[in-house]
Parts: C-alpha cells; sequence; structure tokens
C-alpha cells in the first residue's frame, strides 16, 4: 500500500514539474511586440554597405513588408511580422544613432554606418 501511495505521488508531481516546464516554455517566447505594444524586442540592427539603401539592406536582414504612398514613397509597414499599428507607431530608422527623415528607399548608406530600426 505504501509503495502505491509513493507511485501515485510521483505520477502526480512529474505531471505538475511538466505543465510548470510546459507553461513556463510559453511564457518565455511569447515576448514578441506588437504595435500596439512595442519593445524593446521590436528592433533591427545592422552595418550599412557602400551603394545600398537602407530599404535594401533591412530586406536583407529581415522579413519585410512596405507600403507605397504616391506622396511618401515606399515605407516599411512590417518587420519580422510586427506590424506598425493604428495607435500610432511607426517603423523609424536610425543612423548611427540619429532618427532619419530620408525615405528609407532613398537612403544610401556606407560602411561606416549602423542602421537600427524601432517601433515607436
Amino acid at each position: 500500500m505504501n509503495r502505491t501511495v509513493i507511485i501515485i505521488g510521483l505520477v502526480i508531481i512529474g505531471i505538475v514539474g511538466s505543465g510548470i516546464w510546459v507553461r513556463t516554455r510559453t511564457h518565455s517566447t511569447a515576448g514578441t511586440a506588437t504595435a500596439d505594444q512595442p519593445s524593446s524586442t521590436a528592433t533591427v540592427s545592422y552595418h550599412g554597405e557602400a551603394g545600398k539603401t537602407a530599404l535594401e539592406l533591412l530586406q536583407q536582414h529581415a522579413a519585410v513588408q512596405t507600403t507605397t504612398d504616391q506622396a511618401l514613397g515606399e515605407f516599411v509597414s512590417s518587420i519580422n511580422g510586427v506590424t506598425a499599428g493604428t495607435s500610432g507607431t511607426y517603423w523609424v530608422y536610425y543612423v548611427n544613432g540619429t532618427p532619419m527623415s530620408t525615405n528609407p528607399g532613398r537612403y544610401v548608406t556606407s560602411s561606416t554606418e549602423t542602421i537600427e530600426w524601432k517601433l515607436e
């Protein structure tokens, strides 16, 4: 009888432990940023290359969706599945820490620059 109680106890501990492990794994990978809740994970950074635009290089380093506006040209609407939202968040790119207003498809980078995209 004692042996049966011990075995049942171990099985219950194993089931509970597995549930805790699965729950912990699920929460640790659920930190993806969304447009309504930007976070530090919503960034992409890379080095410039002579003769290539900020947008060309971004497309080489990430999954990118763009939208074209007649007046503004092509702009980034989604990076790695994180979409800029209607709550006023946009993908903004920085060159050596300075936010840029030039369209990324027109900004030609150099090898001395670091380009970083942030959801703001």
